[in-house]
Protein backbone atom coordinates (compact mmCIF):
# COMPACT_ATOMS: atom_id res chain seq x y z
CA UNK A 1 0.00 0.00 0.00
CA UNK A 2 1.40 3.41 -1.02
CA UNK A 3 1.32 6.11 1.82
CA UNK A 4 3.42 8.72 0.16
CA UNK A 5 1.20 11.78 0.36
CA UNK A 6 0.73 13.75 -2.42
CA UNK A 7 2.50 16.96 -2.43
CA UNK A 8 -0.15 19.71 -2.29
CA UNK A 9 -1.10 22.10 -4.89
CA UNK A 10 -0.67 25.67 -4.03
CA UNK A 11 -4.17 27.34 -4.02
CA UNK A 12 -3.61 29.95 -7.28
CA UNK A 13 -3.20 33.79 -5.43
CA UNK A 14 -5.48 35.77 -7.01
CA UNK A 15 -4.07 38.65 -9.14
CA UNK A 16 -4.71 42.07 -7.80
CA UNK A 17 -7.24 44.52 -9.65
CA UNK A 18 -5.81 46.67 -12.45
CA UNK A 19 -5.49 50.24 -11.01
CA UNK A 20 -8.05 52.09 -12.99
CA UNK A 21 -7.35 54.62 -15.85
CA UNK A 22 -9.46 56.01 -18.56
CA UNK A 23 -8.39 53.40 -21.08
CA UNK A 24 -8.58 50.86 -19.01
CA UNK A 25 -12.32 51.82 -18.52
CA UNK A 26 -12.60 51.71 -22.00
CA UNK A 27 -10.60 48.90 -23.03
CA UNK A 28 -12.69 46.51 -20.63
CA UNK A 29 -15.67 48.07 -20.86
CA UNK A 30 -15.30 47.00 -24.77
CA UNK A 31 -14.14 43.54 -23.53
CA UNK A 32 -17.71 43.31 -21.86
CA UNK A 33 -19.58 44.16 -24.41
CA UNK A 34 -18.15 41.85 -26.58
CA UNK A 35 -18.97 39.07 -24.20
CA UNK A 36 -22.41 40.21 -22.98
CA UNK A 37 -25.53 42.75 -24.07
CA UNK A 38 -26.12 44.89 -21.77
CA UNK A 39 -28.38 48.53 -20.71
CA UNK A 40 -27.01 51.18 -20.31
CA UNK A 41 -27.36 51.24 -16.56
CA UNK A 42 -26.26 47.76 -15.96
CA UNK A 43 -22.76 48.29 -18.06
CA UNK A 44 -22.22 51.12 -15.72
CA UNK A 45 -23.45 49.05 -12.39
CA UNK A 46 -20.57 46.51 -13.85
CA UNK A 47 -17.95 48.98 -14.47
CA UNK A 48 -18.75 50.87 -10.94
CA UNK A 49 -18.39 47.31 -9.47
CA UNK A 50 -14.74 47.25 -10.62
CA UNK A 51 -13.80 50.89 -10.16
CA UNK A 52 -14.85 50.01 -6.28
CA UNK A 53 -12.36 46.92 -5.92
CA UNK A 54 -9.63 48.48 -7.75
CA UNK A 55 -10.14 51.13 -5.15
CA UNK A 56 -10.34 48.97 -2.30
CA UNK A 57 -6.62 47.56 -3.45
CA UNK A 58 -4.82 51.01 -4.61
CA UNK A 59 -7.00 53.61 -2.90
CA UNK A 60 -6.51 55.85 -5.92
CA UNK A 61 -7.33 57.57 -8.00
CA UNK A 62 -10.18 59.86 -6.24
CA UNK A 63 -13.74 57.67 -7.23
CA UNK A 64 -15.13 61.01 -8.63
CA UNK A 65 -12.47 60.55 -10.85
CA UNK A 66 -13.16 57.24 -11.89
CA UNK A 67 -16.85 58.12 -12.40
CA UNK A 68 -16.36 60.98 -14.59
CA UNK A 69 -14.24 58.74 -16.81
CA UNK A 70 -17.01 56.06 -16.91
CA UNK A 71 -19.49 59.05 -18.15
CA UNK A 72 -17.30 59.72 -20.68
CA UNK A 73 -16.55 56.32 -21.74
CA UNK A 74 -20.15 55.52 -21.90
CA UNK A 75 -20.97 58.56 -23.99
CA UNK A 76 -18.59 57.21 -26.58
CA UNK A 77 -20.31 53.98 -26.36
CA UNK A 78 -23.48 55.17 -27.00
CA UNK A 79 -22.11 57.49 -30.07
CA UNK A 80 -20.29 54.43 -31.27
CA UNK A 81 -23.55 52.65 -30.57
CA UNK A 82 -21.84 50.25 -28.46
CA UNK A 83 -24.70 50.92 -26.00
CA UNK A 84 -28.16 51.13 -27.39
CA UNK A 85 -30.89 50.20 -24.94
CA UNK A 86 -33.56 50.10 -27.68
CA UNK A 87 -32.16 47.37 -29.66
CA UNK A 88 -31.17 45.76 -26.53
CA UNK A 89 -34.56 45.67 -24.90
CA UNK A 90 -35.45 44.43 -29.14
CA UNK A 91 -33.39 41.62 -28.93
CA UNK A 92 -34.17 40.67 -25.22
CA UNK A 93 -37.83 40.50 -25.67
CA UNK A 94 -37.41 38.76 -28.75
CA UNK A 95 -35.38 35.81 -26.74
CA UNK A 96 -37.13 35.65 -23.34
CA UNK A 97 -40.50 35.22 -25.30
CA UNK A 98 -39.02 32.48 -27.51
CA UNK A 99 -37.97 30.86 -23.95
CA UNK A 100 -41.77 31.19 -23.15
CA UNK A 101 -41.72 33.82 -20.83
CA UNK A 102 -44.66 35.62 -20.43
CA UNK A 103 -44.80 39.70 -20.74
CA UNK A 104 -45.26 40.34 -17.18
CA UNK A 105 -42.04 38.41 -16.51
CA UNK A 106 -40.06 40.07 -19.57
CA UNK A 107 -41.51 43.56 -17.98
CA UNK A 108 -39.94 42.77 -14.49
CA UNK A 109 -36.32 41.01 -16.03
CA UNK A 110 -35.46 44.46 -17.90
CA UNK A 111 -36.61 47.13 -15.31
CA UNK A 112 -33.83 45.13 -13.07
CA UNK A 113 -31.54 45.72 -16.28
CA UNK A 114 -32.54 49.85 -15.41
CA UNK A 115 -34.57 50.19 -18.65
CA UNK A 116 -37.80 52.52 -18.34
CA UNK A 117 -41.27 51.23 -19.25
CA UNK A 118 -41.15 53.61 -22.62
CA UNK A 119 -38.24 51.93 -23.89
CA UNK A 120 -40.10 48.19 -23.07
CA UNK A 121 -43.33 49.34 -24.43
CA UNK A 122 -41.54 49.80 -27.68
CA UNK A 123 -39.80 47.27 -27.76
CA UNK A 124 -42.87 45.13 -27.12
CA UNK A 125 -44.82 46.56 -29.64
CA UNK A 126 -42.26 46.60 -31.74
CA UNK A 127 -42.41 42.97 -32.23
CA UNK A 128 -45.98 41.44 -32.00
CA UNK A 129 -46.46 44.38 -34.67
CA UNK A 130 -44.05 42.53 -36.93
CA UNK A 131 -44.97 39.44 -35.46
CA UNK A 132 -49.11 40.09 -36.28
CA UNK A 133 -48.33 41.45 -39.69
CA UNK A 134 -45.92 38.37 -41.14
CA UNK A 135 -48.07 35.16 -39.29
CA UNK A 136 -50.91 33.77 -41.60
CA UNK A 137 -54.36 33.85 -39.96
CA UNK A 138 -54.71 30.37 -41.72
CA UNK A 139 -52.22 28.76 -39.19
CA UNK A 140 -53.81 30.25 -35.66
CA UNK A 141 -55.36 27.45 -33.94
CA UNK A 142 -59.08 27.52 -34.46
CA UNK A 143 -59.91 28.69 -30.67
CA UNK A 144 -57.71 31.44 -30.96
CA UNK A 145 -59.02 34.99 -31.54
CA UNK A 146 -58.66 35.50 -35.45
CA UNK A 147 -56.85 39.12 -34.82
CA UNK A 148 -55.32 38.92 -31.39
CA UNK A 149 -54.05 42.04 -30.20
CA UNK A 150 -51.30 40.55 -28.64
CA UNK A 151 -50.05 37.51 -30.64
CA UNK A 152 -46.70 37.04 -29.12
CA UNK A 153 -48.22 36.20 -25.45
CA UNK A 154 -50.57 33.26 -27.45
CA UNK A 155 -46.69 32.10 -28.91
CA UNK A 156 -45.25 32.28 -25.71
CA UNK A 157 -47.55 30.60 -23.70
CA UNK A 158 -47.95 27.69 -26.50
CA UNK A 159 -44.04 27.86 -25.66
CA UNK A 160 -44.18 27.34 -22.52
CA UNK A 161 -46.83 24.73 -22.41
CA UNK A 162 -44.61 22.75 -25.44
CA UNK A 163 -41.72 23.03 -23.02
CA UNK A 164 -43.52 21.79 -19.52
CA UNK A 165 -45.23 19.01 -21.47
CA UNK A 166 -48.89 20.37 -20.59
CA UNK A 167 -51.98 21.45 -22.61
CA UNK A 168 -51.40 20.29 -26.26
CA UNK A 169 -48.42 18.88 -25.32
CA UNK A 170 -49.18 16.83 -22.37
CA UNK A 171 -48.29 12.83 -22.42
CA UNK A 172 -51.17 10.47 -23.76
CA UNK A 173 -52.59 9.30 -20.47
CA UNK A 174 -53.95 12.63 -19.00
CA UNK A 175 -55.25 12.35 -15.22
CA UNK A 176 -58.02 14.41 -13.76
CA UNK A 177 -55.70 16.73 -11.61
CA UNK A 178 -53.70 17.47 -15.53
CA UNK A 179 -55.68 20.72 -16.16
CA UNK A 180 -55.68 22.01 -12.91
CA UNK A 181 -51.62 21.59 -12.71
CA UNK A 182 -51.41 23.35 -16.09
CA UNK A 183 -52.69 26.46 -15.41
CA UNK A 184 -50.53 26.36 -11.60
CA UNK A 185 -47.90 25.85 -14.01
CA UNK A 186 -48.68 28.83 -16.69
CA UNK A 187 -49.95 31.01 -13.71
CA UNK A 188 -46.41 30.93 -12.15
CA UNK A 189 -45.13 32.21 -15.62
CA UNK A 190 -46.81 35.19 -15.57
CA UNK A 191 -50.13 33.95 -18.18
CA UNK A 192 -53.10 35.40 -17.28
CA UNK A 193 -56.35 32.84 -16.76
CA UNK A 194 -58.14 33.07 -19.69
CA UNK A 195 -55.02 32.90 -22.15
CA UNK A 196 -53.93 29.99 -20.16
CA UNK A 197 -57.63 27.74 -21.10
CA UNK A 198 -57.54 29.03 -24.70
CA UNK A 199 -53.96 27.04 -24.68
CA UNK A 200 -54.95 24.29 -22.61
CA UNK A 201 -58.04 23.73 -25.27
CA UNK A 202 -55.74 24.04 -28.33
CA UNK A 203 -55.21 21.17 -30.38
CA UNK A 204 -51.67 19.38 -30.34
CA UNK A 205 -51.92 19.19 -34.32
CA UNK A 206 -52.27 23.54 -34.84
CA UNK A 207 -50.38 24.29 -32.00
CA UNK A 208 -47.52 22.28 -33.62
CA UNK A 209 -48.52 23.75 -37.19
CA UNK A 210 -48.52 27.56 -35.57
CA UNK A 211 -44.74 27.06 -34.32
CA UNK A 212 -43.32 25.58 -37.53
CA UNK A 213 -44.73 28.40 -39.33
CA UNK A 214 -43.28 31.17 -37.43
CA UNK A 215 -39.62 29.30 -37.20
Amino acid sequence: MNTERKPQQKKKEKRPPRKITKSYLQNSGVFYLERYPASIAHFQTVMRRKIDRSLQHHGVPEREECLNWLGEVTEKFVEYGYLNDQRYAEGMVNSLLQKGRAQMKIRARLKQAGLDEQTIAAAMSKLNASRAEHIDINDLPSNWPQNPSNINEYIAALKCAKKRRIGPYTALARTPKEPEKALAILARNGFSYDLAQTILRTDADEAERLLQAIV
